[in-house]
């Protein structure tokens, strides 16, 4: 039959799997972040001096 131990290892997996899910998006996030701000002082450059040679 079920053994009530297998129910408490299969729901520590289940609750790693959601860690370790919630870790790969926190670290997608500051990517996009660090990557989006790199962008926005690009653009934010290139518009400046555009501005400037009007």
């Amino acid at each position: 039959m079920f053994d009530p131990t297998q129910k408490a290892v299969a729901c520590r997996e289940d609750g790693q799997a959601l860690v370790e899910y919630a870790l790969v998006l926190l670290l997608i996030a500051l990517v996009t972040v660090a990557a989006l701000t790199s962008i926005g002082v690009s653009v934010s450059s290139a518009l400046f001096d555009m501005a400037n040679g009007l």
